[in-house]
């Protein structure tokens, strides 16, 4: 489909005043300044800071650009071009990562991006890799939008960076964070990925493509895997997806402010504040989760993509098609739950062809493709499923309400959740609360619904498949039952294409006229100043108390949002009734007030994050860090360890077997590390082969020249032994080569 006109808020680059030059490098300077300036802030070293700025400029912008508009020629917009060119690079360079660690070339991979520069020597090729954009967003359009990335930057650094220091630093870190770093450690050496923390299982059945690109990032710029984890990967990646969901909203409705307007509802918010204890903020883009942030970016890319297609007239151009291919494959391993709701999509879209009568094939095509290939990630690089079942409304179980009036401790087990409808004192209503609290929490899928009833989307396929995208994940949020409810991921990643919906309708609603852009501006500015004052001032009102208080709670909830309900219907019917009489001003207000506080509620939630970091070092583990260091700087790459340190918390095979720092700061493979998320062990709700379990830690209690022999047969070359994890034998100094003790800690080499 050709390029939207532009619009009256878009000028042609020909005609472009200076402010709308200066705008784009500016704001560009801005959003790296405020990244650095966190980076920095965190004790990045410099020189890490500058060799990731050169590899996203050089290692993933300018080849994913160059390949991009050699398939598809220029966009519209420089925004769209680098923010498009830069998710291509990344699904790209999974491609080139996997060559070069399969030929053991691993510390090559810094040249991969000079593979695309014979493009340029094609001249038609070359031709389009060097036209220029043909639009301008606009200097307001612009400005907005690179605040909204400096306040994504901002929240990361607030709520992620400055809670987990650089190593060593004898601090805590959230465990899954170790297990990830466990995971890039093992692409630095493989591919597919070995199991690092329980080497014992082999190939590793897990989505990993993060893992790999962060893998990628560290051998590219010589960087240490830790920096890279926990500092400067995942920057560059949330400010794509605020542009990725800006560039989709603005390419569906031809408004740059409209992609303005998505890019600051996909920023993570309190959501409606004005019920502190029910409502939590969204944890959408949350780098404790980095398959779910960097599946984003590539699902993005994905849906612009099919887009595009679905508007198309007549055969859909082979270029289009070939970016559709490379993102779907790179999105297919990045997360289990990314390509099933992107299937989704394109499934409410083809019923929707089937009425319009247009691109039916093309549809069917596309999910027959989705589905393939989804099932033969699931089987090979996309699982993550351990421990999941099917129970009935199971994901309402982790809201507060649920936990304080009910159970702490959910039964996962039984088709349907307990408690919903039968809890003394409180009844059925507490089956409402719950599904309006889920409901509220992501009222942007909400936007699901908005194709049914407006007009100027209803017959636009790529509305439709906006609207699948937002309303299948609901399906399995509602059924599927997970102990770490991994369900939410589904919601999670939709998010970003029910920010796009609920923008681009309100871009319809306000069209060009100057009255309905006041009035939704005005809207915009009182809701979101109440939000604002309900988000400072509710949250310090005590907490009710006891069953009877909460149910009381509870009630009073249902019946606010009841009465809001009926005021924003009341003002629809009233709207539609002015519109009739050409008064048409109403309608974009009430559709402002239903998403108005996700405009502001991010910047609320900068202000009231506090480090959690811990003010002192904890020596236990900074021995392990000290330890850790030293097995990454003095033992090979390939070798495999053995420990006895395996959980958190308790003992035994069915401990919170969660412990992961060799394999994740030491970066070594491990015989058996903790087992917590291996598939075996979730099954059966502990480590399910006793005997590779008790010849380990035999080696450490009961250590003998046949029982080291036996570990040995297995690949252990290494000893690390924590005295506070268990009994460790006298014996073993006397059978191995002790080579490192700090604290607690010792390693041993055996002989």
């Amino acid at each position: 489909m050709p390029s939207p006109a532009p619009t009256s808020t878009e000028t042609t680059l020909g005609a472009t005043p200076v402010l709308h030059r200066l705008v784009p490098p500016v704001m560009t300077a801005a959003v790296l300044v405020t990244a650095i300036a966190v980076a920095a802030a965190s004790h990045t070293p410099g020189t890490d800071i500058a060799k990731q700025v050169a590899y996203v400029v050089l290692g993933v912008l300018a080849p994913g650009t160059i390949v991009h508009r050699s398939l598809r020629g220029p966009r519209t917009t420089w925004v769209a071009d680098l923010a498009l060119g830069a998710a291509t690079g990344l699904a790209l360079e999974l491609a080139a990562w996997a060559v070069f660690t399969a030929l053991h070339l691993q510390q090559a991979l810094w040249a991969w991006p000079v593979l695309t520069l014979p493009l340029l020597l094609v001249r038609g090729t070359r031709r389009r890799i060097l036209a220029r954009p043909t639009q301008s967003w606009g200097p307001w359009a612009g400005v907005a939008l690179g605040l909204a990335c400096m306040l994504m930057v901002l929240l990361v650094y607030r709520g992620y960076m400055v809670d987990y220091p650089l190593p060593p630093a004898g601090a805590p870190y959230y465990p899954d964070l170790m297990w990830h770093m466990g995971l890039v450690h093992e692409a630095t050496r493989s591919v597919p990925l070995l199991t690092p923390q329980s080497i014992a299982d082999g190939t590793l059945r897990y989505h990993w493509f993060s893992n790999a690109h962060i893998a990628a990032s560290s051998m590219m710029t010589g960087s240490d895997v830790a920096v890279v984890f926990l500092r400067l990967w995942v920057l560059p990646i949330v400010v794509l997806v605020v542009l990725l969901t800006a560039v989709l909203a603005h390419r569906v409705s031809g408004r740059p402010w409209v992609g303005a307007l998505a890019g600051w509802f996909v920023v993570p918010t309190l959501g409606y504040t004005f019920w502190p204890g029910l409502l939590n903020a969204s944890n959408h883009l949350n780098p404790l989760s980095p398959s779910q942030v960097f599946s984003t970016v590539l699902a993005l890319l994905l849906v612009i993509t099919l887009v595009d297609l679905v508007r198309a007239d007549g055969r859909p151009a082979a270029g289009t098609l070939a970016v559709a291919a490379i993102a779907a494959l790179a999105t297919s391993g990045s997360k289990s739950s990314a390509l099933p709701v992107v299937l989704g999509g394109v499934g409410v879209a083809f019923l929707a062809a089937l009425v319009l009568r247009r691109n039916r094939l093309l549809l069917i095509g596309s999910g027959v493709v989705l589905a393939v290939l989804t099932a033969i990630a699931f089987a090979f690089v996309a699982g993550g499923d351990a421990g999941s079942g099917y129970q009935l409304f199971s994901a309402l179980s982790l809201f507060s309400p649920y936990r304080e009036i009910v159970t702490a401790r959910p039964n996962l087990g039984a088709p349907v959740l307990d408690g919903l409808v039968h809890t003394p004192g409180v009844g059925p209503v507490l089956l409402v609360a719950l599904v309006l609290i889920a409901l509220l929490t992501y009222g942007r899928l909400l936007a699901g619904f908005i194709p049914f009833f407006q007009r100027a989307l209803r017959t636009d396929l790529a509305a439709w498949l906006l609207s699948g995208l937002c309303l299948a994940p609901f399906l399995p949020f509602f059924v599927i039952a997970h102990g770490g409810y991994s369900q939410f991921y589904f919601v999670f990643g939709a998010i970003p294409f029910g920010s796009a919906l609920w923008a681009w309708s309100i871009g319809e609603l306000v069209g060009d006229s100057r009255t309905r852009a006041r009035a939704a501006a005005a809207t915009f500015a009182v809701v979101g100043v109440l939000t604002a004052v309900a988000a400072v001032a509710l949250p310090g009102r005590v907490r009710p108390v006891g069953r009877a208080a909460q149910a009381a709670q509870l009630w009073t909830f249902v019946g606010q949002v009841a009465v809001c309900a009926v005021v924003l219907l009341a003002i629809l019917v009233a709207a539609l009734v002015l519109r009739r009489r050409g008064r048409d001003w109403l309608m974009p207000v009430a559709a402002c007030a239903v998403v108005a506080p996700l405009l502001v509620t991010g910047s609320v939630g900068l202000l009231r994050l506090h480090s959690k970091a811990p003010t002192t070092s904890n020596p236990h583990l900074l021995s392990q860090d000290l330890a850790a260091a030293w097995i990454e700087g003095h033992v090979p790459l390939y070798d495999v360890m053995a420990t006895n340190d395996h959980c958190l918390s308790g003992t035994g095979t069915t401990c919170n077997a969660r412990e992961w720092w060799i394999s994740g700061l030491g970066g070594r493979r491990v015989l058996l590390e903790g087992w917590a998320y291996l598939p075996g062990a979730a099954a059966h709700k502990g480590y399910d082969d006793p005997a590779l379990y008790a010849l380990n830690q035999a080696a450490f209690t009961r250590p003998d020249a046949s029982t080291l022999g036996a570990v040995r047969d297995r690949g252990v070359r290494w000893l690390v032994a924590d005295t506070q994890a268990g009994a460790v034998s006298p014996a073993l100094s006397s059978l191995t080569t002790k080579v490192f003790q700090s604290g607690t800690v010792s390693v041993y080499k055996l002989r």
